[in-house]
């Protein structure tokens, strides 16, 4: 698995120099993952791979068969989600910036900053956004969706070989099922957000940090560190993860010198992975983690009474809410510790440093913020297990069970309003045009009339307008719109129009996307 991180990484690197090169065209996109996808074949037999993919599905699907009823709620998640990658992507986020900076790019053949108050999370480091450039390209966001779910699939599969290392392979099943009980994992699953993709490369390198300290090697400290830099370049937020990652290795055994070198190298690798980006920004901004202490609305923090309360709702009534299994186990914890092994009782701690971290950074995203944390909370899980008695043991199982049927069951109730989409008795067009939200900023092309009255070679000049990736004519949006930008027409969603633009004639107005389009009186 470290050698797929390594080469998602190195293939998200070429896309990142021929972006920075303007060579962003379809056809060489193509050609460069055609040729990086076969250079790979004839690379892997030299990769020492940890995780055999073949095996380890073997040994999982044997398990199933063993264990119906966690295969039944695991083909039940496996089931949800795939039907939900069919639905036409409307998350928030991704309509605002995960999908639409791509698109950007294509349209502008690289990769740019865009400046304005729009698109401010432009000069972040983007795994995510690079991966999903083929599928913008061809307008499938459903592909989109399925590589955002493969790393979903590459976290269980590594959730469950660390779990097996330390647990029977039936608890480790079991912490795969604890970790897909969680709503905000189903749905997150179904999206273009970039959450899993840092879960998986958080994961990863926890694991890595595992072997390095079962094993002592210095190539197992590498790789975790590259794949927690891939996490950082993937959302910047997991550079917090640092500290829970330098938490363990202090704590491994007895702090010596050789610690604060394994830190320093460790760290340095860590930052060294996402650093062309923060060079990017820093170009481009003057603050190499732009947007960061630049006065833009990231932070979700307040008062400690306010984290305090903003942490318990996560996890009981959150609208993307977290397992109640992970609160419940808490008290039992203590009863527990003394018979803990010392790499047990190292996760555990592992496990609240990350839970502190999670706290003190921001949560305006809800549930999927503390998600990448949610397998090592799932590896605790199934490790208390061991240690409490059987009717204990059978009172958890039970809830871990019922969580998971509740999960599944929400997530099914909620495709139910997208069955017809699913089942192509809807079309894409009209699904959008029904349930995008044109009050929050959502945009799409309803009754077509833009496609059948903008030219290709005229420009709108976009006002109020938010989440831009349906838009499909050329435009330049107010936020970074320059003194000498040419354009032919004026649109406003939600906004007046401007007072320099108050002599235009209004040509178009959508009472459902609340659309107004404004045109230059001619000279007679």
């Amino acid at each position: 698995m470290f050698s797929i991180a390594f080469l998602i990484g190195l293939y998200v690197k070429g896309l990142y120099v021929i972006g920075l090169l303007q060579q962003f065209t379809i056809l060489n996109i193509c050609l460069y993952t055609i040729s990086f996808i076969l250079l790979s074949r004839l690379c892997w037999k030299y990769f020492d791979e940890k995780i055999v993919f073949k095996d380890v599905l073997l040994e999982v699907r044997s398990l199933i068969l063993e264990n119906r009823i966690l295969g039944v709620l695991l083909s039940g998640s496996v089931i949800v989600v795939g039907l939900g990658i069919l639905v036409p992507e409307t998350t928030f986020d991704s309509l605002w910036y995960h999908l639409t900076l791509p698109k950007l790019y294509l349209s502008q053949g690289g990769i740019s900053f865009i400046p304005g108050s729009l698109f401010y999370y432009s000069a972040l480091p983007k795994v995510g956004e690079l991966l999903y450039l083929l599928p913008v390209a061809f307008k499938m966001e459903s592909l989109a969706k399925f590589i955002h779910a493969l790393f979903g699939i590459g976290t269980c599969l590594i959730l469950y070989q660390i779990s097996k290392s330390m647990v029977s392979k039936k608890l480790a099943l079991l912490s795969v099922i604890v970790f897909l009980g969680n709503i905000v994992v189903l749905w997150q699953a179904t999206t273009t957000y970039i959450d899993l993709i840092r879960t998986f490369f958080e994961i990863l390198s926890l694991y890595g940090l595992i072997l390095y300290a079962r094993t002592d090697k210095k190539k197992w400290l590498i790789e975790s560190a590259i794949s927690l830099g891939l996490a950082v370049e993937t959302k910047l937020i997991a550079i917090g993860t640092l500290l829970a990652h330098v938490f363990f290795i202090f704590i491994r055994e007895k702090i010596r010198v050789s610690n604060f070198k394994d830190i320093f190298i460790y760290g340095i690798l860590v930052i060294f992975v996402p650093l062309p980006w923060f060079v990017f920004s820093y170009i481009h901004t003057g603050n190499p983690i732009y947007p960061i202490f630049s006065g833009y609305p990231i932070d979700g923090t307040g008062s400690v009474f306010l984290l305090i309360k903003q942490s318990i709702l996560i996890f009981v009534s959150s609208s993307d809410p977290v397992s109640p299994i992970y609160l419940a186990l808490l008290p039992l914890i203590p009863i527990i510790w003394k018979r803990m092994k010392k790499e047990e009782t190292a996760l555990f701690k592992t496990a609240l440093i990350c839970f502190i971290v999670w706290i003190l950074t921001p949560k305006t995203g809800g549930g999927r913020f503390i998600l990448p944390y949610l397998p090592l909370f799932s590896i605790c899980v199934v490790t208390a297990l061991k240690y409490l008695s059987k009717p204990l043991v059978k009172t958890v199982y039970v809830a871990i069970l019922l969580v998971s049927v509740i999960a599944i069951t929400y997530r099914s109730v909620a495709l139910l309003d997208d069955a017809r989409v699913i089942l192509g008795l809807d079309s894409k067009h009209e699904y959008l045009s029904e349930r995008l939200n044109y009050n929050f900023g959502d945009f799409y092309d309803t009754d077509n009339y833009f496609k059948n009255n903008i030219k290709p070679y005229e420009t709108v000049l976009l006002v109020g307008f938010h989440n831009l990736y349906y838009v499909d004519f050329k435009y330049i949006d107010q936020s970074f719109q320059k003194g000498n930008d040419i354009f032919t027409y004026v649109a406003t969603q939600n906004a007046v129009l401007p007072k320099k633009y108050q002599g235009w004639e209004k040509i178009y107005f959508n009472s459902t996307t609340h659309v107004n389009v404004y045109k230059k009186p001619s000279v007679l």
